[in-house]
């Protein structure tokens, strides 16, 4: 594979125009063009192990997704910017369900629809300056992936997480439902908060609640009832948590998911204490699978 790469770097480096090689020795000439070579050729060879060698960081991550998509991999797809856990917009293009785009963010979504489908006119919901690399996206997958469907029914209707904590409290939406939860390797469902952080942080000031779930669903029948590891930050208040006894969260499995796409229903009741007072909350959740990960992937940077 390593000859591969040297012959489309000499290919490139002799075709060059003297103009564009003095830019290119700016730029560090064997790093660039060895990286754009990778870019190319891994996705035709669905060989995402060909993007590891990229010494430039922004090709390697695209390498590596383009790779994975074309592979049908999603297990390859890298982190999402800044996040710990991979690309949504990959996964669902990998995993060959348009479905799952629905794990994207308002400004993604689009543009997984469009690489997905192969129509870059989907990239026109985009906002203009988002439409450009949208197209580049589209443009650069003709042809390397079949049109993707929706399979699975995760998009069909609204995901929701609803927490209530006593009659007068009111029920909070949490948000991170919205874009789904995770099963990782041990049948284990995730739920975290957007920035996929366990245990996610305590900050001052909060004004809306935070909870994190993780539930052993691993051969769980409808109605069964298991413990589960949870945190609850309510507004004002410090964390309750079940790893130091100040948080007891017991799941009822309404309904329990099987792979990516797939529908997670749990009834969730938590009885903790904080500030000296009892707390009981009960929180409703129905959401889609938008990943199988690696079992750690919230605690440490997602394996490469």
């Amino acid at each position: 594979m390593p000859e591969v790469v040297a012959r489309c770097v000499a290919r490139a480096r002799g075709s060059t125009p003297d103009t564009l090689r003095a830019a290119l020795e700016l730029l560090d000439e064997p790093a660039l063009l060895d990286a754009a070579c990778r870019l190319e050729l891994a996705p035709r060879l669905h060989a995402p192990e060909l993007c590891d060698g990229a010494s430039l960081s922004s090709l390697r991550d695209a390498c590596v997704s383009r790779a994975a998509m074309a592979a049908g991999a999603p297990d390859r797809c890298p982190p999402a910017s800044g996040a710990r856990v991979r690309d949504p917009v990959c996964v669902a293009v990998a995993a060959r369900d348009r479905a799952l785009c629905a794990a994207a963010s308002s400004s993604d979504r689009p543009r997984c629809e469009a690489v997905a489908a192969g129509d870059p006119r989907r990239c026109g919901r985009l906002d203009p300056l988002l439409r450009g690399p949208c197209e580049r996206d589209v443009r650069a997958m003709r042809g390397l992936i079949p049109t993707v469907r929706a399979v699975t029914d995760a998009a069909s209707r609204p995901s929701t997480a609803a927490l209530r904590c006593g009659d007068d409290a009111g029920v909070w939406a949490l948000s991170f439902a919205r874009r789904g939860v995770y099963l990782d390797a041990a049948s284990r469902l995730i739920a975290v908060p957007l920035d996929g952080r366990w245990p996610p942080p305590w900050l001052a000031g909060q004004d809306e609640p935070v909870f994190a779930l993780r539930a052993p669903l691993a051969g769980a029948r409808p109605r069964a009832r298991v413990r589960a590891e949870a945190v609850l930050i309510l507004p004002g208040l410090g964390a309750m948590r079940t790893d130091d006894g100040t948080l007891d969260a017991e799941v009822t499995v309404v309904a329990a998911p099987r792979g990516r796409g797939g529908r997670a229903r749990l009834e969730v009741a938590l009885r903790g204490s904080s500030t000296g007072l009892a707390r009981r909350c009960t929180l409703t959740l129905d959401a889609f699978v938008r990943d199988l990960v690696p079992e750690g992937s919230f605690v440490h940077p997602l394996p490469r």
